[in-house]
């Protein structure tokens, strides 16, 4: 399993934690996971689930006139590996499921 991994020294508050958005289209366009390591805990998090209640936040760092996208959201520390199998996310995976559901209605290629 892929994973894009994140490390925050400081969070914000709690386990609230802002991830550049450059890391969550990486993780989109890939299929990974994000893993987001905090002095709390390890989490891990799909790309889709953290936008789900994300908070959005502009903010100017070293170039001026050119504010960083960062997206907001509570970071979980279950400490459970996401397993591909479970979560069907490899090509093969999607792969075998179309095959199946291609038998399963008699659809030819």
């Amino acid at each position: 399993m892929r994973f894009i991994e994140i490390e925050i020294r400081e969070p914000l508050f709690g386990n609230f934690v802002y991830i550049r958005d450059k890391y969550i289209r990486e993780a989109f366009e890939t299929g990974s996971f994000l893993k987001i390591t905090t002095p709390h805990g390890t989490g891990y998090h799909s790309p889709k689930e953290w936008m789900k209640d994300a908070k959005k936040m502009e903010k100017e760092f070293k170039i001026p006139g050119k504010p960083m996208i960062l997206y907001g959201n509570h970071a979980r520390y279950d400490g459970v590996e996401p397993r591909e199998d479970v979560l069907g996310v490899t090509k093969e995976g999607l792969a075998q499921k179309l095959e199946a559901m291609r038998r399963a209605l008699k659809i030819k290629n």
